[in-house]
C-alpha cells in the first residue's frame, strides 16, 4: 500500500458501468504503478440517484479494485498524482481542485457527445479519449457542440478487456449469452412479452447441448434498492402493489419454471395463446405474462448469478468468452457484440424508425430482427470499428505517466 499521498494514477470512480475497464487498467498496471481510486459524488441529481441505485455494485467493485492492487482513497483528503482519469459524468469541480495532477484526461462515455467539455475546459482539460469516435462526432454534430469539441485533442482507444483481461470466464463454456435489455425500448409491457416470445422461438433452434447463459442488465444492483428523483430530492420507492410484481409471486413463478419439465414447444403454443392484442396493455394480465415468459427463458438457460459472484459486471468482461452468439434486443449490447465480432441476434421485432429514443445513435450499429432464426449477416460487423483499429489504452496510459 502506498503510504504517501502521491500516486502515479488516480481514477475517479462515479458509476461502475461508465468505466468498467478500470478493473483492467488496475490489473494490468498495479505492479508497476501506484494507483488510487477516488469516489466522487455526482453533481446532477439524476446522476446522484444512479449512484445510489448502484451502491451494492460499488462495494463489490471496490473490493476488486483492492484485490487487483489499487488503493481506495479518502475523498476528504488532498492528493497528488501524475495522471488523473476523469469520466464524462457530472463531476464536482471543487473536489477536482483537491487533487494536484500533471495531466488530466476525460474518458468519454458512450454517445455523450460534447457533454461537460466546456466545464472540463474550465478546469484546464485539453485531452479527451473515447472508445467510439464516430458516434461521439455524430452526437457532437447533432447537439451543435463542434466549437467546443475542436478545442480538444481527441483520441480513440480500444477497450482493454480482451487484450488485458481482468477475469477468465473460459471455464463457463458460454456458447450463447442472453443479454437482457433495459426498458428504454420496452416501455409497454406487451413489447417485452413479444421480445420474450421471440427469444423462446430462437432458443428452439439452438441445439440442447449448447450452453445458453442469461445475464440481467448491469443496471440491476444486487441490493434491489431503487431511488427516484422527486422534485429537488431523491427518495426511496417501495415495491409496486401490482399483482405479479410482489417478491413472493416472482419467486413462485421462477420456481415453477425451473421445476416443470415441459418441452419448449408447449410453451411456444402457450405464449401464442396468451400474448394477444387484448393483452397489449399495462394490465395486470400482461405483467403476469411477462413474468411467466421470462421465467420460461430462464428455465432453458443458466443464470450467470448462479455460477459466478461477478455476474453484476459489465458485459464487456464476458464477451471474450462467448463462443457462438449474443441474444438481445435493441441495446448497446449490439454494439458490444459487433465490436468483438460475435454474431448478435436481435429478438426485438419492433419496426425501428426515427421516432425511437436515441435513433441517431442506435442507427450506427442497429442489427435488424432475427425473427426467431439463428441467422446472422456478417456484413453487420462493418458498422463498428474493431479493437485492432484503435489505440492500445494501456500503452496510452503508460506514455502519459512517463
Amino acid at each position: 500500500m502506498n503510504n504517501q499521498e502521491n500516486y502515479d494514477i488516480i481514477l475517479i470512480h462515479m458509476l461502475p458501468r461508465l468505466h468498467s475497464y478500470y478493473l483492467n487498467i488496475i490489473k494490468a498496471l498495479s505492479k508497476e504503478c501506484t494507483i488510487g481510486v477516488y469516489y466522487m459524488p455526482c453533481n446532477e441529481l439524476t446522476h446522484r440517484r444512479n449512484q445510489l441505485n448502484n451502491e451494492e455494485t460499488d462495494r463489490l467493485i471496490f473490493d476488486l479494485y483492492v484485490e487487483f492492487g489499487a488503493e481506495i482513497l479518502d475523498n476528504s483528503k488532498n492528493f497528488d498524482c501524475n495522471l488523473l482519469l476523469l469520466p464524462q459524468y457530472s463531476f464536482d469541480k471543487n473536489r477536482i481542485k483537491t487533487i494536484n495532477y500533471n495531466s488530466i484526461i476525460m474518458l468519454g462515455a458512450f454517445a455523450y457527445g460534447g457533454y461537460l467539455l466546456k466545464e472540463f475546459r474550465e478546469i484546464g482539460g485539453s485531452k479527451f479519449w473515447t472508445y467510439e469516435e464516430k458516434i461521439f462526432k455524430d452526437v457532437v454534430k447533432v447537439n451543435k457542440q463542434k466549437e467546443i469539441a475542436q478545442l480538444f485533442e481527441i483520441r480513440e482507444f480500444g477497450l482493454p478487456h480482451k487484450k488485458y483481461p481482468a477475469f477468465d470466464f473460459s471455464n463457463l463454456e458460454i456458447d450463447y449469452l442472453i443479454a437482457y435489455p433495459t426498458r428504454v425500448f420496452l416501455r409497454e409491457k406487451y413489447k417485452e412479452n413479444d421480445l420474450n416470445k421471440s427469444i423462446i422461438d430462437l432458443m428452439k433452434n439452438i441445439p440442447r447441448e449448447k450452453n445458453i447463459y442469461f445475464k440481467e442488465h448491469n443496471v440491476n444492483d444486487p441490493s434491489g434498492k431503487k431511488y427516484v428523483v422527486k422534485g429537488d430530492e431523491i427518495i426511496t420507492i417501495s415495491e409496486s402493489s401490482h399483482f405479479g410484481e410482489q417478491p413472493v409471486f416472482k419467486k413462485a413463478v421462477s420456481r415453477i419454471g425451473k421445476v416443470l419439465i415441459i418441452p419448449l414447444s408447449f410453451f411456444k403454443v402457450l405464449l401464442r395463446l396468451i400474448i394477444r392484442k387484448d393483452y397489449q396493455t399495462k394490465s395486470n394480465n400482461s405483467r403476469v405474462i411477462g413474468y411467466v415468459s421470462k421465467s420460461l427463458i430462464k428455465r432453458r438457460t443458466i443464470s450467470l448469478s448462479d455460477v459466478t459472484p461477478h455476474h453484476y459486471l459489465n458485459i464487456y468482461h464476458f464477451l471474450p468468452f462467448v463462443r457462438n452468439g449474443v441474444i438481445t434486443g435493441i441495446s448497446t449490447c449490439q454494439w458490444n457484440a459487433l465490436y468483438e465480432r460475435i454474431p448478435v441476434y436481435n429478438c426485438d421485432n419492433q419496426e425501428f424508425s426515427n421516432t425511437f429514443p436515441n435513433y441517431n445513435v442506435v442507427n450506427n450499429y442497429y442489427v435488424p430482427p432475427c425473427n426467431g432464426k439463428l441467422i446472422f449477416d456478417e456484413n453487420n460487423y462493418k458498422k463498428v470499428k474493431p479493437p485492432e483499429d484503435k489505440e492500445d489504452m494501456i500503452e496510452m496510459i503508460k506514455n502519459e505517466i512517463q
